[in-house]
């Protein structure tokens, strides 16, 4: 039975390459240098925005021969044989083509050639098909409605300190983010995206996929993406950096998985660079393929090896933050891991949990094939509210660890904007060190769930008066904890209250006169993990020290 099936699809497949080698293709072209350029590396305003070129100098980058464009005279020997190059890109020095199988000999016989690529059957890009709506791969969301209610992302931002950075006045003003999906459908209609067109928050929109700039008329999937980090509807839907700025980039094709997808989401990652960007959020991740010649395995989940890998590492290199959801494979019995781009080192790689901060079990696992920690940290991906539907009057929920990724991008918004002195390594090392278990990070969590206000503390630090006046352990808490008074207390006794990160006190206990040396047991069993505040009040005195709950 098994080896009829495999005879079976065999023929398939053979059926379809003979088709494939019968049709025009698409190609990436790979050419050997950038000799004779016409640009230089000290001249990057000709092909850099001033945005990019500070972001190199605050991040202290230098422009390299990788920045520059690609010789143009390369691509004009290509067109030459009759072939439409559509998109380019400098740091692989390459190029997107569609062209009959026929006309890949000639290419490869150019002497600025070094390689040529096949990426997808058939071509797409040369007839510039208007956008249409697509079904969403199944691996995307599992959508659900929720009641409504006031304020109904206030307990997923809560849990990464995000009402609290929005009181503070960050709301990731100024701060570009390129959001790389499958389709942006209805953005220029939903009234909680309106604030992002009257202030004119949309700075570029480009479908790589099918070759135009529209990109609200296809998948939805990057809407509820969207919805995360830049909406806005008073008490209703706020995503958790509303005040951002937007790059929207169509670089997944739905219809279909191919190596061309990797490709598209470079071409967009070098415009984004070009414009820019600081932040990068996607939701997409490659690990098998339409055509299983293309797919990679889990030796390969290295960071160094899928091309989407190596394009996400040279973003990083350029100082765009990249946050990555990690993908939502974790009951998949022959994969379980993460997915490229998650396994660059040099990204945030987002998991997912449920409102009880257990870890969902679709969420993909580390680490990577070379032992490195993954997925970098954790927060809401199980029912999370990414839309909110006004003619029935109840919040659109979907669940996986794409809707994870876009609400950390906008923490790292609100750090950047909060501390405009800090560059991308150091937010990005920010983030993981504010996770509730950044001491003691694991395969399935790792450093646990971030915060703003654990992340400023780290920055600004707090207020720790007499600190010494008492003895808090052990520390970190798994359950309890005991305080011990270096001096007897005054008359009256002493009031214990615990705060959390955001400042609302989440315990409260009034003692009687205290010993010296006496231990107080404090029951922390009910506190959620994070970052907490203790503030000892005996008489006129307070005094503080903070804890961390496992």
């Amino acid at each position: 039975m098994v080896k009829n099936s495999l005879l079976f699809f065999g023929l398939i497949f053979l059926l379809c390459t003979a088709r494939v080698w019968g049709q025009e293709n698409r190609y990436v072209i790979y050419f050997t240098d950038k000799n004779n350029s016409t640009y230089s590396t000290t001249s990057p305003e000709a092909f850099l925005s001033q945005k990019a070129i500070e972001r190199r100098q605050k991040n202290q980058i230098a422009v390299v021969e990788s920045d520059l464009p690609v010789n143009e005279t390369y691509i004009q020997q290509v067109e030459a044989l009759g072939v439409n190059v559509f998109y380019a890109s400098k740091w692989l020095n390459a190029a997107l083509i569609e062209a009959v199988p026929a006309k890949v000999t000639e290419i490869e016989g150019l002497s600025v050639v070094q390689k040529v690529e096949f990426v997808a059957p058939g071509g797409k890009l040369g007839s510039r098909i208007a956008a249409s709506t697509k079904m969403e791969k199944s691996h995307f969301s599992k959508r659900a409605n929720r009641t409504n209610n006031t304020d109904l992302t206030n307990g997923q931002n809560s849990l990464l300190g995000i009402p609290h950075m929005h009181q503070l006045g960050y709301r990731g003003e100024n701060i570009l983010i390129g959001v790389f999906d499958s389709g942006f459908q209805e953005v220029d209609n939903l009234s909680y995206f309106g604030h992002l067109f009257t202030d004119n928050r949309i700075k570029y929109t480009f479908d790589y996929v099918n070759n135009n700039q529209n990109v609200f008329a296809v998948d939805d999937h990057g809407t509820q993406v969207l919805a995360c980090v830049g909406a806005f509807q008073e008490d209703k839907l706020i995503g958790t950096a509303p005040g951002a700025e937007f790059a929207l980039c169509i670089t997944e094709d739905v219809s279909s998985e191919y190596r061309v997808e990797e490709y598209n989401w470079i071409f967009a990652a070098e415009k984004a660079d070009s414009l820019g960007v600081d932040i990068i959020t996607t939701s997409l991740g490659y690990n098998t393929f339409d055509d299983p010649a293309m797919d990679y395995t889990t030796a390969e989940i290295d960071g160094q090896t899928a091309i989407i890998s190596i394009g996400a590492q040279l973003a990083a290199d350029k100082g765009i933050l990249l946050i990555v959801s990690a993908g939502n494979l974790g009951n998949d019995a022959t994969w379980k891991i993460i997915t490229p781009p998650a396994d660059v080192d040099q990204v945030i790689t987002v998991g997912s949990i449920t409102a009880d901060t257990v870890k969902t079990t679709f969420s993909s696992i580390g680490p990577t094939a070379d032992g490195r920690t993954k997925p970098d940290v954790v927060t809401l991906g199980a029912d999370v509210v990414v839309g909110y539907d006004e003619t029935s009057d109840r919040a659109l929920g979907a669940s996986g660890t794409s809707f994870s990724a876009p609400m950390v991008a906008g923490l790292a918004a609100g750090i950047m904007q909060a501390f405009p002195d800090k560059n991308r390594n150091e937010v990005l090392q920010m983030i993981r060190d504010s996770g509730h278990q950044a001491n003691n990070s694991d395969t399935d969590l790792g450093f646990g769930i971030p915060s703003f206000g654990r992340a400023r503390i780290l920055v600004v630090g707090i207020e720790d008066k007499l600190t010494t006046a008492f003895s808090l352990f052990p520390n970190p808490v798994d359950r309890e904890f005991y305080l011990k008074l270096e001096n007897d207390s005054r008359i009256g006794g002493v009031k214990v209250l615990i705060f959390s990160s955001l400042g609302k006190v989440v315990y409260e206990s009034s003692r009687p006169v205290i010993p010296k040396n006496q231990q107080i047991k404090i029951d922390a069993g009910n506190l959620i993990p994070g970052l907490y505040f203790v503030q000892v009040i005996d008489g006129n005195n307070r005094i503080n020290a903070k804890f961390l709950k496992n």
